[in-house]
């Protein structure tokens, strides 16, 4: 393409950060876990809610704690990702630590039975992760969709006329590293009260706080020097920077109601209302594109860097949930479920200058997601004449897209136990296994398929808790 300083001529779409599907369900994801000793029970400690961690499974099992409680917990994290893409497979390993939780409960004997108040802070999604892929793209490019696109960036850089023609479609080579960051954490108080000798109810509300952080660095180049016409194509190297910082702040509320027959069994229900999000986001994006020589041997290289900032709500759909537990000579079988409808995910109140993009942010989360359920089921055994309890469990959730991809069904295994070292004092450990894979963009969105670019993110956590719980 000729090398000339164009006049400035305001292109029609400004530039803005793309929001994703992945951005959508990085919200939607739900817990039931503060303790360790719940983390070895996954969802089905729904049906058992007897300690501190009932402040996010169901409130209404506070009640059932007969003295004061005091928790604390860490946690370490592996995290496996592999990147497939074009038939193409990358490993990339992370790790992180944390520190899990921090809670107190109390309890407050009155006429009509206990009445339990609790106040907790614990560490909710942890957002960590890094992956990267090297591949031979022969079907699209990044260039080429931005264009398509009428991004400013491409006339500026004189890769596209001013109508978004270019001839650099494919047949490049692409590298992309990502690196995440961040996660929300969640100052949780609620209370559990008896309302009969076998029935209690509770309440809890939550807020929420935290930062998502992603870079990118991605690369495409003309590996095979296709495009090397002088003043047409000479295109050789594209360099593309992204940056993204999100401060999230949001609020929900729970209510539960556990039912129970004697030390036999009980029976768990309770609803999560949506949690209300404000995303106040800055990002940036820098791109680098360097030419063949010339025919004076000089490389042409121009650059351009663009900057801004959004501000919208997230609304989370609501979830339901419920939980059977059964208690027989020291063995405690318990099962769990939970549903929500992620298509009610909604984001709104975005400037005037992105909305069409979270329009279609929305139109997608409608056609592509689906509601999912979690179940599992879980045992703990308390050893006879040993200060000792043993527990494991397994748990499943559903794939929240309507085109499935392959592993999108998530896998959790769990091991744990506890070691008494007096009446009152208990450290729990745990490991947990999961194994899922989402879909993830590279450029592009599902309004112009043919110069879209997706890959499949799997990813194989390992994570190592430790916790201590004080009963006096």
């Amino acid at each position: 393409m000729k090398k000339t300083v164009f006049m400035f001529i305001l292109l029609s779409v400004s530039f803005a950060k793309a929001q994703f599907i992945e951005d959508a369900l990085r919200y939607a994801n739900s817990q039931h876990f503060i303790t360790s000793r719940a983390v070895g029970l996954n969802v089905s400690y729904i049906g058992i809610s007897d300690d501190i961690n009932a402040l996010l499974a169901n409130p209404a099992g506070l009640a059932l704690i007969p003295k004061n409680e005091f928790s604390v917990g860490f946690g370490f994290s592996h995290i496996g990702n592999e990147v497939s893409i074009l038939s193409k497979k990358s490993n990339f390993n992370v790790n992180n630590e944390y520190l899990s939780h921090l809670a107190i409960a109390s309890p407050i004997s009155g006429s009509n039975g206990i009445t339990t108040v609790a106040i907790g802070y614990f560490r909710d999604n942890d957002f960590k992760k890094s992956y990267d892929y090297n591949v031979f793209n022969t079907q699209s490019s990044y260039i080429f969709q931005q264009s398509q696109a009428k991004k400013r960036w491409t006339y500026d850089l004189l890769l596209a006329d001013i109508n978004g023609n270019t001839s650099i479609s494919d047949s490049l080579r692409q590298t992309s590293f990502v690196d995440e960051m961040g996660g929300t954490h969640n100052i949780t108080g609620g209370m559990g009260i008896d309302v009969g000798d076998n029935v209690s109810l509770g309440f809890s509300i939550t807020g929420k706080w935290g930062t998502f952080e992603y870079s990118r660095e991605f690369v495409e180049w003309d590996e095979l020097n296709i495009y090397n016409k002088w003043q047409i194509d000479d295109f050789d190297k594209l360099i593309v920077k992204e940056k993204i910082k999100q401060n999230v702040s949001g609020i929900t509320a729970q209510f539960g109601l556990l039912g129970k027959i004697e030390d036999f069994m009980r029976i768990s229900f309770s609803i999560k209302l949506p949690t209300w999000y404000q995303v106040d986001e800055k990002f940036s994006v820098s791109h680098d594109v360097i030419f063949d020589k010339n025919p004076q041997g000089i490389v042409d290289r121009f650059d351009t860097t663009q900057r801004g900032s959004n501000s919208y709500n997230i609304r989370t759909p609501f979830v339901y949930s419920a939980g059977l537990s059964f208690h027989l000579l020291g063995l405690t079988f318990s099962t769990g479920v939970e549903y929500q409808d992620v298509t009610q995910m909604k984001f709104s109140d975005a400037s005037a200058e992105v909305a069409e993009q979270f329009d279609i942010l929305n139109r997608m989360i409608i056609r592509h997601l689906v509601g999912q359920t979690t179940w599992g089921f879980g045992a703990e055994y308390k050893f006879p004449a040993l200060p000792l309890e043993a527990r494991a469990s397994y748990a499943k959730t559903t794939s929240p897209y309507q085109l499935d991809i392959p592993n999108a069904a998530k896998s959790t295994f769990s091991l744990g136990g506890s070691l008494y070292l007096s009446k009152g004092i208990r450290v729990d450990g745990v490991l947990r296994w999961t194994d899922f894979s989402e879909q993830r963009t590279a450029y592009g969105n599902e309004e112009n398929p043919v110069t879209m670019s997706k890959y499949i993110l799997k990813q194989n956590p390992l994570n190592i808790l430790l916790g201590v719980s004080y009963r006096y």
